[in-house]
């Protein structure tokens, strides 16, 4: 019997007890009377006790409808007491299911697993390392005199040896405490998305500590003559010949020009091989 058939049955009985305490009414009464006709020697005995037995069968059903209902009633909380245990063990088991079930905080590539199967996993334990391959970041770590020039949301070149590229970073986070041992803080670098990335690869952020002017040329400008180095000048007649130059930073592809050099000169930037001091040139498409 479920929980609603015994709730039916319960109305059911309520309404058999108004009933019967109705009909227990009526007899106690009819009991009453007849009694005073009885010392009125109006009835009979035979009659008055036909009348007291409809008194006490009609109590009798009284009470025996209350007995049901307490029955009921009883049967009811029992129900309701074991639907409320039974709601409590799905919570139980959902708890368990939820623990069994491992969400990762963001869509990625399992690159390394750190338990197995059976293993009891611990608080604070890794147990899969997940590798975004949509997003990348370098973290690079900036000295204390350093760092108070570097601003979130500033963009800086990365150098990446081994995939000889340089990429633009942007600074997504400055960790707001410094390493006391190597004074140092860290920068978190958002990258550029490209096809070569992958984590764990070394990087170099390249911060900017001031700014001056530099007379730059591309490195492919540049003639090497034993222990010197040279680029070809293009005078006004086309002519090209040899200068010495002291060459400082390179920066990416272009190299610093530390003498030798005068601003607005015009250099062979391409194809310097063949070129031999005092042939002419013309300039490229």
């Amino acid at each position: 019997m479920g929980l609603d058939e015994v709730k039916r049955t319960l109305e059911e009985a309520a309404a058999g007890l108004r009933s019967a305490e109705a009909d227990r009414t009526y007899a106690a009464h009819a009991a009453i009377r007849y009694r005073e006709l009885l010392d009125r020697q109006l009835i009979s005995a035979h009659e008055y006790d036909g009348v007291e037995a409809k008194r006490l069968s009609t109590s009798a059903a009284v009470d025996q409808a209350q007995a049901r209902i307490r029955s009921l009633s009883a049967r009811e909380e029992q129900m309701r007491h074991r639907i409320d245990q039974a709601r409590a063990e799905v919570r139980t088991a959902e708890i368990a299911l939820g623990d069994m079930r491992i969400v990762a905080p963001a869509t990625g590539v399992v690159v390394d697993r750190r338990a197995e199967p059976g293993d009891l996993a611990m608080p604070g334990q890794p147990l899969l390392v997940l590798d975004d391959p949509r997003a990348y970041r370098l973290e690079a770590e900036v000295g204390e005199t350093a760092v108070g020039r570097v601003r979130v949301g500033q963009t800086v070149p990365v150098v990446l040896d081994s995939l000889r590229r340089t990429l633009r970073g942007r600074v997504a986070e400055i960790v707001p405490a410094a390493d006391p041992a190597s004074r140092t803080v860290t920068v978190k670098l958002d990258l550029d998305a490209v096809p070569e990335l992958r984590s764990g690869l070394f990087g170099r952020a390249r911060f900017p500590a001031g700014e001056r002017q530099a007379l730059m040329v591309p490195g492919s400008a540049l003639v090497a003559r034993g222990q010197l180095t040279g680029v070809y000048v293009v005078d006004a007649q086309g002519v090209a010949r040899l200068r010495l130059v002291t060459v400082g930073e390179r920066h990416a592809d272009r190299v610093e020009i530390l003498s030798g050099l005068g601003a607005g000169e015009r250099t062979v930037v391409e194809g310097v091989e063949p070129v031999t001091d005092g042939a002419r040139v013309t300039a490229g498409p």
